[in-house]
């Protein structure tokens, strides 16, 4: 079957019409996958065609209507949400390659197997160990901001996103009446981050002399060089 065809109309910028969603449900039923195409209209079902083929593995269809090919490569692995995407890593990038879809579709479907799928599998299981280790981050700075409140009642602890950010900050209350009260108590101003592994940022420490200063110096040089020991034992 020929899904890619001259146009007749000398006039378009479109050299070939391309019988898209045709191509992509014969292609669906010879490889025995399904199409899970999303279009809003015509023109886009005509533009770009998915079709999923494995738990992991989309294969997405993009239409070259000047040459009358099919630029082929893989969506990002279903159920991972963009944030749990790594865009920056290039070990994380799938392959792509164009093909005539006026092929046999056995010819077609050993092509995009040999150039696109099986040289992306090394990138598809990095997407999904990324993607792993950011909810495994998410879970872990819930258990620390648990654990920081509980140590820590009268500090504020903020988490702009819970369900993507993988670190918080925390601060003395903003309100003076607040603030008066932590004084009274002997409290000092402090702000800083909480990591999702446990590792606290001081950012900020108001109100100190520069004995107090030196004092709190010497004590956190003497939990670092403990923090070192523990480290190398």
């Amino acid at each position: 079957m020929e899904y890619a065809t001259r146009n007749p109309d000398t006039r378009s910028t479109d050299k070939f019409l391309i019988d898209l969603p045709q191509f992509a449900r014969d292609f669906a039923k010879f490889t025995g996958g399904k199409v899970v195409t999303k279009s809003e209209t015509v023109h886009d079902a005509n533009r770009w065609q998915k079709v999923q083929l494995s738990e992991h593995v989309i294969v997405r269809f993009g239409t070259d209507t000047s040459k009358g090919r099919l630029e082929v490569d893989l969506d990002y692995v279903p159920g991972i949400a963009h944030y749990d995407r790594n865009i920056y890593d290039k070990s994380h990038k799938t392959e792509s390659c164009t093909v005539d879809p006026n092929r046999a579709m056995a010819n077609v479907s050993q092509d995009i197997t040999r150039r696109v799928v099986l040289p992306s599998m090394p990138a598809i299981q990095k997407q999904i160990e990324y993607a792993h280790q950011q909810r495994k981050a998410r879970a872990g700075i819930a258990a620390t901001i648990a654990a920081f409140k509980k140590a820590n009642p009268r500090l504020e602890v903020r988490q702009q996103k819970p369900e993507t950010d993988q670190g918080a900050t925390f601060h003395t209350p903003y309100h003076v009446k607040a603030r008066t009260y932590h004084e009274k108590q002997g409290e000092v101003d402090i702000s800083g981050d909480l990591d999702h592994n446990g590792r606290i940022d001081i950012d900020k420490i108001c109100g100190l002399d520069l004995e107090g200063f030196l004092e709190i110096k010497a004590t956190l040089a003497r939990i670092r060089k403990r923090q070192r020991s523990k480290q190398a034992a």
